[in-house]
């Protein structure tokens, strides 16, 4: 039987590939050997093990998907169960029964197609911590209303208490990255101080203790989260307001997951990117000499086995030089991320990843000991050269080799428009954007100032 099964690991889901076709052409499909395995989603909290046994994915060819390949008849593993599409998340497209159907259906009841759209947050990794919250008290405000200026919130952004944070293994003076998911039918007592629909919410939370313990009511209960209406995914824009008022809610059970914690990183552009919205002089201003002489680079290792193999262990010591500066800021969590901060490949976080790891830590060990180059000639040297040196070229010809410091934005009141503070670089003008880059207008010029507390931030200036 095909069944998805719940583990330590995560939930463990059969994966059926829509696009197989067999030797006579005809496009039958067939399961993977493996299932994917979903780690830290809010998805395997909300749901009990059973009434998530019928959930599977079918996934499309990537360059040129099929929509007919979803028909039901295809994916059929013929085990007497009718599933049928619930939601999207990227290339991945989930099946499950008609009630498993029902349940998770009911969080887009509004606007089905935000099933496509907002699914990828039911199995975002919250790697950081996820946690069921009970009689999760929850005030909804809206930024956009002058009423709810003293909140400080913003576009998705919102607060919460040290207490609450902690609890999914975020840090009373670090804001965090979150998913959270209502579902009315944990409303069992009937209760009306809860929101009339289901919902998932996205965006960034800061701890904020003393803003929430201003607004105690007079039996002292303080909000543990403020949630700003334009988290709230899922839900058709025009009825967002009439369904979800603003207000004081206690929330008989919630799921709320830490996708991140803020950091400052390092991350890299792609040429997707840069090379569709920016023309061809800067582009050879900018971009193509770095690119050129990494490549370069790459070309002169290969010729040179006694090079490429110190390169290989400089690689590696500077990742581990970075891990060990997360540890001592306290973000283990990040390490399984440590591919998205720093000028490498993406790895995955999969036990394949994991393997992939431990390999290459033995055989960096290996080649340090090989103080004199012996190992060069041999098949075990040429695999582990090929396979860095094929990451390097991918990486390259995919991301280009322009890195940039990166950190979680979050909107304040205080500074001007046009002006931003990160302490993290030098004061005056800088270019920052949001990452990946959609357009042009997601680059722009800043005005960077250094103020602790954000006091004596300058006087926005006319232009």
């Amino acid at each position: 039987m095909v069944a998805t099964v719940c583990t330590e690991q995560g939930l463990k889901i059969p994966v059926f590939d829509a696009a197989y076709t067999d030797a006579k052409g005809r496009n039958v499909g067939k399961f993977f050997n493996n299932p994917e395995i979903l780690r830290h989603s809010i998805l395997q909290a909300m749901f009990q093990p059973e009434e998530l046994k019928t959930l599977m994915i079918v996934k499309l060819d990537k360059s040129n998907p099929d929509p007919s390949q979803l028909r039901a008849s295809i994916h059929d593993p013929e085990d007497g169960i009718k599933r049928r599409m619930i939601f999207q998340s990227g290339n991945s497209y989930y099946f499950g029964d008609e009630t498993l159907a029902k349940k998770i259906g009911d969080l887009f009841v509004t606007e089905k197609d935000t099933a496509c759209r907002y699914g990828s947050l039911l199995v975002s990794t919250c790697m950081s911590g996820v946690s069921e919250c009970d009689n999760l008290r929850v005030k909804i405000v809206d930024f956009t209303d002058p009423q709810y200026a003293k909140y400080r919130t913003g576009d998705c952004h919102g607060a919460i208490s040290s207490e609450l944070i902690k609890s999914i293994g975020g840090e009373k003076n670090r804001a965090s990255q979150f998913r959270f998911a209502w579902l009315r039918s944990w409303n069992t007592d009937n209760t009306e101080s809860t929101p009339q629909v289901s919902f998932l919410a996205k965006g960034t939370l800061r701890p904020d203790d003393n803003l929430l313990d201003s607004l105690a009511d007079s039996e002292g209960n303080t909000p543990q989260l403020i949630l700003d209406r334009s988290s709230i995914k899922g839900i058709n824009k025009k009825q967002l307001k009439e369904l979800i008022p603003c207000g004081d809610y206690e929330l008989p059970k919630a799921i709320l997951g830490n996708r991140k914690n803020s950091q400052i990183g390092i991350t890299q552009t792609s040429w997707q990117s840069t090379g569709v919205w920016f023309d061809e002089e800067a582009q050879r201003q900018d971009l193509v000499p770095a690119a050129k002489a990494e490549a370069q680079r790459l070309a002169a290792l290969q010729r040179d086995p006694m090079k490429l193999r110190q390169a290989m262990i400089e690689d590696y010591d500077k990742r581990e030089a970075y891990l060990a500066r997360l540890n001592e800021r306290k973000l283990k969590e990040q390490q399984d991320k440590l591919s998205t901060t720093i000028d490498d490949e993406i790895i995955s976080n999969s036990d394949e990843s994991t393997e992939d790891n431990k390999r290459e830590r033995q055989e960096i060990q290996m080649l340090k000991s090989d103080k004199f180059g012996l190992m060069i000639g041999s098949p075990e040297f040429t695999n582990m050269a090929e396979r860095w040196l094929a990451s390097k070229w991918r990486n390259l010809a995919t991301r280009g080799a322009l890195s940039m410091t990166s950190a979680m934005a979050l909107p304040c009141e205080d500074l001007p428009q046009g002006t931003v503070c990160a302490n993290h670089l030098e004061e005056g003008e800088c270019v920052q954007g949001r990452f990946p880059i959609l357009n042009k207008d997601g680059l722009r010029i800043y005005q960077n100032v250094h103020a602790k507390n954000l006091e004596n931030i300058p006087e926005e200036t006319p232009g």
